[in-house]
């Protein structure tokens, strides 16, 4: 009966085996800049607000999630991202604005200028295709309460940059698409700013 001592050695080995997690890797939409990136320290500040009114609640996650076909997801199981995709999305958003254009995104919580242009934004779709794309839909208006009704304008946006099969290669696609958008977002607010005419 020497199988019972070796079963005995063999067990605690699986056991552990089995009990060991994917190392997960933690991932952000907001890249880190090097110098030179920023915005001329000379150009007026500029203010606006951002507010993200929306996106799809089933991606609102830490979670990164890849679209397998037209009707499944499967989850990243050793990839995070840092904080709530809303809260990446925006935070991406607000440090582009920053760097690229000098414009300082307040709380619209707490500000009460009324001159200061606003970006509603409402996220349709962030899809990480599995090993080729990602595409981010939004929608998203500009009003500026202080300029004429010509400062304000409602767009569409859908971008899609390819990716290769990595998971970081498909997180730097989602941060050259968010940065699209961002210089979108920031050529309006500039323009309003200015009394120009912004367009999408």
């Amino acid at each position: 009966m020497r199988f019972v001592p070796l079963l005995c050695v063999m067990l605690p080995i699986f056991l552990v085996c089995g009990c060991r997690s994917v190392p997960i890797t933690y991932y952000t939409l907001t890249p880190a800049y090097r110098s030179g990136s920023t915005a001329e320290s000379g150009r007026p500040a500029v203010k606006a607000m951002l507010v993200l009114r929306s996106l799809p609640a089933g991606i609102d996650t830490t979670q990164i999630l890849i679209r397998t076909d037209d009707t499944r997801f499967r989850v990243e199981e050793g990839g995070r991202w840092v904080a709530p995709l809303g809260d990446e999305l925006r935070g991406a958003l607000v440090d582009a604005l920053r760097r690229q254009y000098g414009i300082i995104v307040v709380d619209s919580a707490r500000h009460n200028d009324a001159t200061v242009p606003k970006i509603d934004l409402t996220v349709r779709k962030f899809d990480v295709a599995e090993g080729s794309s990602i595409t981010l839909a939004v929608d998203w208006a500009l009003s500026n309460p202080g300029h004429e009704p010509s400062s304000s304008l409602s767009c569409q946006a859908e971008l899609t940059e390819t990716s290769a099969g990595s998971v970081a290669a498909a997180v730097a696609a989602g941060q050259a698409a968010v940065l699209k958008l961002s210089r979108a977002l920031g050529v309006a607010i500039v323009a309003s700013s200015n009394g120009a005419t912004p367009i999408c």
